[in-house]
């Protein structure tokens, strides 16, 4: 279900961020539990090359705030508060 509506993010649907981190914590916990690593084993690859890969990569929204206001894309990227709040540290 997490993956499912995670891959709607990527594919431009609108996810809140909150929803996003938060699914994406909850996997990472079901990884380490054997019991949920058997369910989750053979989605792995597209959940890292559909879902996490393309969350992490620089986008034409990081490309816009480097060109308009490096300073506070350099902010953003190292801020602390982004840990907890954004789905690129999550994933």
């Amino acid at each position: 279900l997490f993956m499912n509506t995670l891959s709607t993010k990527v594919q431009g649907s609108f996810l809140p961020d909150r929803f996003t981190v938060e699914s994406l914590k909850y996997i990472v916990i079901s990884v380490s539990l054997s019991i949920t690593w058997r369910d989750l084993q053979p989605n792995v690859m597209p959940l890292v090359c559909m879902v996490l890969f393309p969350m992490m990569c620089h986008d034409d929204k990081d490309a816009e705030l480097w060109e308009d206001d490096p300073q506070e894309f350099i902010r953003k990227t190292y801020d602390v508060m982004e840990d907890y709040t954004s789905p690129r540290v999550a994933g």
